[in-house]
C-alpha cells in the first residue's frame, strides 16, 4: 500500500509541474540596434517553450524551470546548417521574472560579433 501511495503523490507531484502550460506570455524589447519596440511571445507546452515572432517564425527552447517565480528556457546548436559551409555553434535563453514582469533573452554565437550576441531586456504580460 506505501508504494502505491507513493506512486500516487509522485504522479500528482509530476502533474503540478505541467499544471502552468499552456500560459503564454507576450513580451516588449527595444533591440540596441533598432529604436523600434519589438513584440515576441512564449508559449509554455509540457517540456518546452515555443517562442513566435509576429512574423509567424517559430523557435523551441528546452523548458529549464517554471514556477511561481519564473520561466526559464534554453536552446542551442552545434552542426552545420541547411546550405552552410560551417557549422552554427550557440545557445539562447530566455528568462522571465513571473513576479516582475521582467525579460531577458540572450543569444551568444560562436564567430559572430560582440552586437550580435548582445542581450536584450524588456517586459512581459501573461496572457
Amino acid at each position: 500500500m506505501k508504494v502505491f501511495v507513493r506512486a500516487i503523490v509522485l504522479s500528482l507531484a509530476c502533474l503540478a509541474q505541467y499544471a502552468r502550460a499552456g500560459e503564454t506570455w507576450v513580451c516588449t524589447f527595444v533591440p540596441s540596434f533598432s529604436k523600434v519596440p519589438m513584440l515576441v511571445s512564449y508559449r509554455v507546452e509540457r517540456d518546452r517553450i515555443t517562442q513566435i515572432w509576429p512574423s509567424g517564425e517559430e523557435s523551441q527552447f528546452q523548458l529549464l524551470q517554471n514556477n511561481k517565480y519564473g520561466l526559464i528556457g534554453v536552446s542551442s546548436i552545434s552542426e552545420i546548417e541547411a546550405n552552410q559551409r560551417s557549422p552554427t555553434v550557440g545557445a539562447m535563453t530566455v528568462l522571465i521574472g513571473k513576479q516582475t514582469k521582467e525579460f531577458w533573452l540572450t543569444s551568444v554565437i560562436v564567430g559572430q560579433p560582440v552586437a550580435a550576441n548582445e542581450p536584450v531586456h524588456g517586459t512581459c504580460i501573461n496572457k
